[in-house]
């Protein structure tokens, strides 16, 4: 397994990763208005214009096929960490974290990071070091949870 930075050209399959393990996980009980607007917010497109934006991509591979993923906006948000659910509990999430969180570190980041965690992900937030900074709210359908790491 490795891990790389992704490109435009992987824009479909993360997408199909990140859809897939949505409906898996997050949206498990069935699609909702925030299924629909998440689903809408994670197409090809809409990732890649991510890309091109303020948003990096890293992609955990084996022999060729993604098996994880995980994208930083502002080189301290922890926008998105997706890992195929064959795949849970290989230690991957965590690897594509260091690697992210790394990458972050040499561009100047001093070690504060964001989440806005799923309450299905609050467990794995929690081992990477992360703590609840506000109540669980919900916007455009989605729940999350406000978190961070680092100095306040």
């Amino acid at each position: 397994m490795s891990i790389r930075d992704a490109t435009p050209a992987d824009a479909a399959a993360i997408s199909a990763l990140v859809r897939q393990s949505a409906r898996n996980t997050i949206f498990a009980n069935g699609p909702d208005d925030g299924c629909n607007y998440f689903l809408a917010m994670n197409t090809p497109a809409a990732t890649t214009g991510r890309m091109r934006g303020n948003y990096h991509y890293y992609i955990a591979e084996d022999e060729g096929q993604i098996v994880g993923m995980i994208a930083m906006r502002d080189n301290s948000h922890l926008y998105h960490l997706f890992v195929d659910q064959a795949w849970h509990g290989h230690g991957i999430g965590r690897r594509l974290w260091e690697h992210a969180r790394e990458v972050c570190r040499r561009n100047g980041n001093p070690g504060r990071y964001t989440v806005n965690s799923t309450p299905e992900a609050i467990p794995i937030y929690e081992r990477f070091g992360f703590v609840a900074t506000g109540e669980i709210e919900t916007r455009n359908g989605l729940t999350a949870l406000p978190m961070r790491l680092g100095p306040a």
